[in-house]
């Protein structure tokens, strides 16, 4: 039995994994969800890729051509273009639409300040700003892009 069984089998397992994310926020986020259930992305060889920064039909045609293991998670707003990819061919089940919305919108305030911190150290922004913000209706990557944008507004008449 032993001989025949699966021990002896030769494995092997794909060099990485890619998971697609769509920016920045993601690439922070990633790897503190992973530990939570204690998955380091290193030691699965998961490799993290923002999309936005590429040609994502480009970026799925080599994927696919190579023949490479990957998952696209996007959120609700790109629900057409995935379906237009899957048409293409470039998706079959290799992807979730996150379906409430913006990924920004699955994270607390506090943590998501702290994810901001990463790329940004000096930022002020405030948990109630984003509560009082989304209590409103704004998604939330459309509240730091606000945040964002009165800030440089207030750095720019400073400098005046």
């Amino acid at each position: 039995w032993l001989k025949n069984s699966i021990v002896n089998e030769h494995l092997t397992y794909p060099a990485e994994s890619y998971l697609l994310v769509e920016g920045e926020s993601e690439i922070e986020a990633f790897p503190i969800l992973f530990r939570s259930i204690n998955v380091e992305i290193e030691q699965y060889k998961i490799k993290l890729i923002p999309y936005s920064k590429h040609n994502l039909r480009t970026m799925l045609a080599v994927l696919n051509l190579k023949k490479e293991p990957f998952l696209l998670v996007c959120d609700k707003d790109k629900e057409n273009e995935i379906a237009d990819l899957k048409r293409e061919g470039l998706l079959n089940a290799n992807f979730h639409i996150l379906e409430e919305g913006e990924f920004e919108d699955y994270i607390d305030p506090e943590p998501l300040i702290n994810i901001l911190k990463t790329f940004t150290p000096d930022i002020d922004l405030q948990a109630e700003y984003i509560e009082e913000n989304r209590s409103t209706g704004l998604g939330t990557s459309k509240i730091i892009a606000k945040y964002y944008h009165q800030e440089s507004i207030q750095i720019g008449r400073a400098h005046v």
